[in-house]
Order: C-alpha cells, then structure tokens, then sequence
C-alpha cells in the first residue's frame, strides 16, 4: 500500500484499479441492457461473463471509493501525484544506495589497511543471519 498527499492510502500498481475501472465503464451497457431485457435468465445466460466484469468493477468501486465513480481526470491527478512521488524516492534511494557502497567501500579499504581478514567476519554474519 501507498498514501497519497490526502493519507488515502491506494494500491501502489493501479493498473489493476485501472482495469476494473475500465471493467465497469465498458460493461455499463450490457447491465443497463440485462435491466430491460424482459427474459433475464436467458440474457445472463448469454452475457454472464459480461456481467460478472460488470459486477467485478462495481465492487470494486463500493469498497475503495464508497460507491461513487471517480472521474477520470481526478484518477489522472492521483496518478501524476504518485509517479512524482515515485520519482522523488526513487532519486532519494538511489542517493542512499550510492553511499551505501561509498561507505563499504571505504570499510573494506580500511579493514585492508588493518589487515582485518573478511572471509572470517562475512561467515560469522552468515551464520548469525542463519541461527
């Protein structure tokens, strides 16, 4: 899960959200149809995977969105949000990640300098990892 600037907390892949949006919006018709069809039991019959999208998607809205559609401009708003903040940690990250390795780096010069033998010291925190 990820939060949103608004604490909303979302999937942080949406393009299942996105699918089951899509889902919805694509089999509103048929659903709209299998309202007015006089035989409904033959209309589910013909239709049912149809339907059960349709259904998919609505309860997928009346869980995360209490039931009302969002529109599509404020799903493209939150979608920008979260790319730039999935840009901004990533660039916080990388920084991170970086330095990481400057400093083993600088360890490992260090333990040569020493004379500190790795091999004893990366198979005791192997088995400390283990045990």
């Amino acid at each position: 899960m990820s939060c949103t600037v608004n604490n909303k907390c979302l999937p942080v892949s949406l393009s299942p959200r996105g699918s089951l949006l899509h889902q919805y919006q694509a089999h509103k018709a048929i659903q709209s149809r299998f309202l007015k069809a006089k035989n409904k039991n033959k209309f589910r019959q013909d239709h049912r995977s149809e339907l059960e999208l349709y259904d998919a998607g609505v309860s997928y809205i009346k869980e995360h969105f209490a039931g009302k559609v969002p529109s599509l401009k404020a799903l493209k708003t939150e979608r920008d949000q979260l790319l730039q903040m999935e840009d901004a940690q990533s660039g916080t990250y990388q920084y991170f990640k970086d330095y990481q390795e400057e400093l083993r780096t600088a360890s490992a010069n260090v333990d040569t300098i020493l004379g500190i033998d790795h091999s004893r010291t990366k198979d005791r925190e192997k088995a400390q990892d283990i045990s």
